[in-house]
């Protein structure tokens, strides 16, 4: 049970009060950067999420009286992190239904991000009220330095009342109220703190600042119990300590809750247990909550394009060519331009082509200030030309002064949220154009842009007038070899061959799958046959090839015959009149000539992973798993190398102590590992032997003699072909890939 003194939370969390002795325990729940996602995403990895299933879950967890239900912010529709946006209008509707839902969930606090403001602060404040949602923030004023939102509540549970106020970040990631205004959120919470604290037994922080700067406003502010963390975040665990403060995380898009159950003591909070909520795409829809959100429709789908370009850039001036060519066609569509920098001690800025673009992109965002109606004029000019932008100006009567003024004063300000912005979603490259926040892969030219909101059914009258094809990407057909010629697609029979994969009857993951679609894709006169291992055609292949490992890729001779074949051919081995994959080019994750070993699980482990804490806690949750799992861990080069003073040196150095620990002393391994999770990569490892219970001069001498354990161990690594931070060894056979610890608990079912 780990003390807790002080607690910030930047996620949501659960409750409604009735009388709670001062022994009962409260569980917070917390929720965070849901975006927009009112109902549960139906996409192939991780669906769910979703205020109707969200409801479920909660309403099995027992009486509201021991829950406290906080959200950190971010829960609006349309923001730089919807990946499913779908126009102002229709994004705005379900922010409302996203206010909605938590109103009828019955929220004890819920914070304001960023993005949250980008209808206006009165905006937001009303659909709050309509909604019975109670918005808090300690930094978020108007303009008159009026303030918008209650900055901090109380809220009883039991015979304990509980603060919870909520800041959030001032970076300008996109245009908002410019009456609202948002100061600096320490000096903020200072202002009312200590007048919070005297109404209050235990102080709760929702903190929309991110990650890392939790951290730091959590180190400055003493007396604080617990941190939830918004914004953006690194971390997988549901529970992290900035020093000895925990601070809970969020589950994006609303794919899952954290929860901390606390005791009170008089010194702050304990926490007897964390974890996460799954929001699984298998829970019911609560009918109260579905019903609530439906009386708001969404209505049709619009579009947004947002270009990432560089104003200097020759290739990004090209593409806002075709860019507002386009718009001048569809003139309703929601469009924005954005620049490409970076930030460096948050106001140095930086562009690629030097401070004569930064300069240049802030008389961009002037004009689109102080000349908004002109803003689309000035674009096509500064498009259409490569006169530069003060030429531009004096042609369109623009005081060249005026816009300097603006910049001096407002320019860095403005132009840091564009450069952050692209940083936040890691575009360098100019341009880049993304469509309801996708990437669009084609070249950016009116004519395509055009010809691919046809196809996604929009109907615009110049649809019919569009060619059939502008190159051969748009010529896809089924068992046919598709040309662009003279704007129409022509078509001649694909070479036809049979590509047969064979695959084990029964695995967790089929990395199959994507090789099988790139196939596809490649060779349009492709038959696919999936075949298990335990049949007659199955024998039959392992006979005649003999494959070290599954999947198994065999293209039949005829393959050579197919348009295309030289993209692939190089990496073939031929062998009994078929071809298969050179080893290496492909994943295998079941290796069928290993004894097989029923009920063996061995997890490989990197010891620098960095949420190898969240995993080995998580192991430590479920002692029926820990019991039959062996833990190793996984390196990256031959331990022949001379690595002294490297990276991997150290984890080398670090995975054969465990590699002795579980062959000589394994009754203290998952001591030492519980150990190691405290301080991941700590020189001090001889303190966590100390703690295991482990004789230090005892291990150093059998550590000494047996160095070759890593050698052995790396000839391990290579036969299995591991070169990921985490996998699991099922049956000594099957090997399984988890990318953090949500997916390893998925993989292992702890629960």
């Amino acid at each position: 049970m780990y003390r807790i003194r002080k607690i910030i939370f930047s996620v949501a969390l659960m409750g409604f009060g009735a009388v709670l002795s001062a022994e009962t325990p409260l569980t917070v729940v917390a929720s965070g950067d849901a975006h927009g996602m009112v109902q549960a995403c139906d996409c192939n990895i991780e669906p769910g999420g979703g205020l109707p299933k969200r409801a479920s879950l909660i309403n099995t967890l027992g009486g509201r009286n021991s829950i406290l239900l906080l959200d950190a912010g971010g829960f609006s529709a349309g923001g730089l992190y919807d990946s499913y946006t779908e126009g102002r209008k229709a994004d705005s509707i379900k922010t409302e239904q996203i206010l909605i839902g938590m109103g009828v969930l019955r929220y004890d606090a819920v914070g304001v991000g960023d993005d949250d403001l980008q209808y206006g602060g009165e905006w937001l404040l009303q659909r709050a009220k309509a909604s019975g949602v109670p918005l808090v923030s300690a930094n978020c004023f108007r303009k008159n330095n009026g303030t918008y939102f209650t900055p901090y509540l109380i809220i009883k549970k039991g015979t304990k009342k509980i603060a919870v106020t909520s800041v959030v970040t001032n970076e300008k990631l996109f245009s908002t109220d410019l009456d609202v205004i948002i100061q600096d959120p320490l000096k903020s919470l200072r202002k009312i703190w200590k007048e919070m604290a005297a109404k209050s037994d235990y102080q709760v922080v929702l903190s929309h600042l991110g990650s890392t700067k939790t951290v730091e406003l959590v180190d400055s502010l003493p007396g604080c119990d617990l941190a939830v963390n918004g914004h953006r975040k690194s971390e997988t665990n549901a529970l992290t300590y900035a020093g000895n403060v925990p601070v809970l995380q969020f589950g994006f898009q609303g794919k899952a809750l954290s929860y901390a159950t606390v005791g009170f003591q008089k010194d702050g909070l304990s926490v007897e247990k964390n974890g996460w909520h799954i929001i699984a795409d298998d829970l019911p829809d609560d009918k109260t909550v579905q019903s609530a959100i439906s009386t708001l429709q969404s209505g049709k789908q619009t579009y947004v394009y947002d270009l990432y370009i560089m104003s200097q850039c020759p290739y990004g001036l090209e593409a806002l060519t075709g860019f507002v060519r386009f718009i001048e066609k569809n003139p309703s569509v929601n469009w924005n331009i954005w620049f490409i920098g970076s930030v460096e001690n948050d106001t140095v800025l930086n562009s690629l082509h030097g401070q004569a673009e930064v300069k240049d992109e802030m008389l961009w965002l002037a004009v689109k200030e102080l000349y908004p109606s002109r803003w689309f004029e000035f674009v096509k000019n500064r498009a259409d030309t490569s006169v530069p932008t003060e030429v531009i100006l004096k042609k369109m009567g623009i005081a060249q002064a005026d816009l300097e003024k603006w910049a001096d004063l407002n320019g860095a300000g403005q132009l840091s949220g564009h450069y952050l912005r692209s940083d936040r979603v890691n575009i360098k490259a100019s341009p880049t154009l993304l469509v309801n926040n996708v990437p669009f892969e084609k070249q950016i030219s009116a004519e395509r842009l055009m010809k691919n909101l046809c196809e996604s059914g929009e109907k615009s009258s110049f649809c019919d007038s569009l060619p059939q094809c502008i190159d051969e990407s748009d010529c896809k057909q089924k068992g046919k070899i598709g040309r662009c010629v003279d704007r129409k697609c022509v078509y001649i029979d694909a070479a036809p061959f049979q590509f047969t994969v064979l695959v084990a009857d029964s695995v967790h993951q089929h990395p199959e799958n994507t090789v099988i679609a790139t196939t596809e894709d490649l060779f349009a006169g492709a038959t696919v046959e999936t075949v298990k291992l335990s049949s007659k055609r199955g024998a039959e292949i392992v006979k005649m090839y003999s494959p070290e490992a599954l999947p198994f890729y065999l293209f039949n001779k005829d393959v050579r015959q197919a348009y295309n074949f030289d993209q692939v051919g190089s990496g073939l081995i031929e062998k009994n009149d078929g071809l298969f994959f050179k080893k290496g080019i492909v994943r295998n994750n079941y290796y069928y000539k290993r004894e097989k070993i029923d009920g063996q699980i061995v997890l490989y482990i990197d010891p620098f992973f960095k949420d190898i804490p969240g995993i080995l806690t998580a192991l430590q949750k479920d002692p029926a798993i820990q019991k039959k799992i062996s833990i190793v861990p996984v390196f990256y080069k031959d331990p022949q190398n001379d690595l002294w003073g490297t990276e991997e040196g150290f984890r080398q150095e670090e995975a054969l102590r465990w590699l002795v620990m579980d062959t000589f002393f394994k009754n203290k391994l998952n001591a030492y590992l519980l150990e190691y999770s405290k301080s991941p990569g700590s020189s001090y490892w001889v303190s966590m032997l100390d703690k295991a219970g482990v004789e230090t001069d005892t291990f150093v001498t059998t550590l000494s003699a047996n160095s070759d354990m890593l050698l052995t161990h790396w000839k391990q690594i290579l036969g299995l072909s591991i070169h990921e931070p985490v996998v699991v060894l099922f049956d000594n056979r099957e090997i399984a890939v988890a990318g953090n610890k949500q997916e390893l608990e998925s993989l292992l079912k702890i629960k």
